[in-house]
């Protein structure tokens, strides 16, 4: 039992495609086959049937082998491509290698056809194993960036609980004291809980517009404080700049340190 061997033979050579599948089914091919000749015959076997490699012709009366190669790369199949003809100018074959052709044999010596066809099977093979490795670490990556937008949301939100249950505290304790205590500790979550909102909605999960990140964070802190935008402006000089959240945080901590102690010690009639 030969090995199964399914081939596109482009070749207008009834005699010639006959040498090339006797070559193949003595080297242990169990041939299955369509030979054609034209762009129509190509396109339409391309599509309807699954090949494991391509023999053709360089020069035919209404084909040629560059344009089967076209063909099969329109295609988007990765496909073995071997060009089976007679003699023809080192400089075509050169250009039907770097065209995307795999091999060129000369008709009057088929002796490298089957060492030729099993390295750019098992070629094919490798590209195949590889390709579909590169699509599970893809998969696998996707998987990970949801996993992790999920993640950052659900800290967003946590963090969002905790600064609402202390607001609903605050408004049992009558102690101005405790009470800036526990805006200052609501104002330090919700700038935390900004760089993970940040995080899931941004196209890079390792990092953070911390520019942008800094106009929001003020804004907050504007909102928060009751300031008067009339009375009191900022002026920003900040360059772009991206930052991973182990930095974020800490850079977060202690702007909103700056600018609520600004807010709350720099204006007092604010």
């Amino acid at each position: 039992m030969g090995i199964p061997l399914r081939v596109l033979l482009v070749e207008d050579s009834e005699d010639d495609a006959f040498l090339i599948l006797r070559e193949l089914q003595r080297g242990g091919y169990q041939v299955t086959f369509e030979r054609i000749d034209t762009p129509t015959a190509m396109k339409t076997a391309i599509a309807g049937q699954i090949w494991d490699i391509v023999i053709c012709d360089y020069s035919m009366p209404t084909f040629s082998a560059p344009a089967a190669l076209k063909q099969v790369k329109e295609s988007g199949l990765d496909l073995p491509f071997i060009i089976v003809s007679g003699t023809i100018g080192e400089d075509t074959a050169v250009a039907a290698m770097k065209a995307g052709a795999h091999d060129y044999i000369i008709k009057g010596n088929l002796a490298r056809l089957i060492p030729a066809v099993a390295r750019e099977l098992r070629e094919a093979q490798v590209r195949r194993e590889r390709k579909q490795a590169e699509e599970q670490i893809k998969a696998s990556l996707q998987e990970k960036e949801v996993l992790l937008k999920e993640i950052h949301h659900r800290v967003k939100n946590n963090l969002q609980i905790i600064s609402s249950l202390l607001n609903l505290q605050a408004e049992y304790i009558k102690d101005n004291q405790a009470l800036e205590v526990f805006k200052d500790s609501q104002n330090r979550i919700e700038s935390m809980a900004l760089i993970h909102e940040k995080l899931y909605q941004s196209q890079d999960l390792a990092k953070i517009n911390f520019a942008d990140y800094i106009q929001d964070l003020v804004t907050n802190l504007f909102y928060s404080y009751n300031v008067n935008s009339s009375a009191i402006s900022l002026k920003m000089n900040v360059e772009e700049v991206f930052l991973a959240i182990d930095a974020a945080i800490p850079c977060g901590l202690i702007i909103n340190e700056l600018i609520s102690n600004s807010l709350k010690y720099a204006f007092p009639q604010r």
